[in-house]
């Protein structure tokens, strides 16, 4: 099932009770797999746990089987390979915001994507209560999402995003209820290393100015290549493929 393979991932969240309400929240839907990111509270004071199991309620379990990481860099190395979705509504460097609605219609209408297969990871991104997901938070993304509002408050609460988003996810992907999609292409287990150098140097030795604009070839192609959730065995052949080229334009 799909609620064993989904993530949800907090990033420098500031207030206990928000905390424990987002573990309430993935309760109310069957997932427990909790992450946070360097917490802005002090994680382990008796004081703080308290608030944040008076929020989480009947998600006391979730909190308490939580796992804290000191640093994306940290979460990364352990949970590198997935698919990843930040909810923001802030563009990330060359990533367009999707709305999340027509993100997984997307999913949909491909359905070897990796976001099928059983064996890969859903990771749903959220960023801190005061100003959201970092431009460098949203780098390792492989998508940037905005969850619908009808009202002229566009923001939520951070429990709230949680809860709309787990919603939309498992209404979006129930497919997996009629059993797995033929063709599904799984993620190998290890970290993705996605070589922006390589791909800034060949774009350089092909004579591209990358400093003109903030959405450029560079950026264009980085999101091109995260969007399609590439393996660790493709991103090594590209780069290959890429660093030769270079060579060989060096020499001419």
């Amino acid at each position: 099932m799909i609620q064993s393979r989904t993530l949800v991932v907090l990033h420098r969240p500031i207030y206990p009770r928000n905390i424990g309400m987002c573990a309430r929240a993935m309760g109310n839907f069957g997932l427990n797999q909790l992450h946070i990111i360097a917490p802005r509270c002090d994680w382990a004071s008796p004081e703080v746990q308290h608030v944040v199991l008076q929020g989480a309620t009947h998600g006391g379990d979730i909190i308490r089987a939580a796992t804290i990481h000191r640093s994306l860099e940290d979460f990364l190395e352990t949970h590198g390979q997935g698919v990843r979705i930040a909810f923001s509504a802030r563009d990330g460097e060359g990533k367009r915001v999707s709305e999340y609605a027509e993100l997984l219609k997307r999913f949909e209408n491909e359905p070897t994507h990796s976001v099928w297969h059983q064996q890969t990871a859903l990771q749903l991104h959220f960023g801190t209560e005061d100003d959201g997901l970092s431009l460098v938070e949203l780098r390792p993304m492989n998508f940037i999402a905005r969850l619908p509002a009808c009202g002229p408050v566009s923001s939520f609460n951070l429990s709230h995003a949680v809860l709309l988003a787990i919603h939309m996810t498992l209404v979006g992907l129930d497919r997996e209820n009629s059993g797995p999609p033929i063709d599904a292409v799984p993620l190998p287990e290890g970290r993705l290393e996605h070589p922006q150098r390589a791909i800034r140097e060949w774009l350089e030795a092909l004579g591209f100015d990358l400093s003109l604009r903030r959405v450029n070839i560079e950026t264009t192609l980085n999101r091109v290549l995260l969007s399609h959730c590439p393996s660790p065995e493709d991103v090594r052949v590209l780069e290959k493929v890429l660093f030769q080229t270079v060579e060989k334009l060096k020499s001419k």
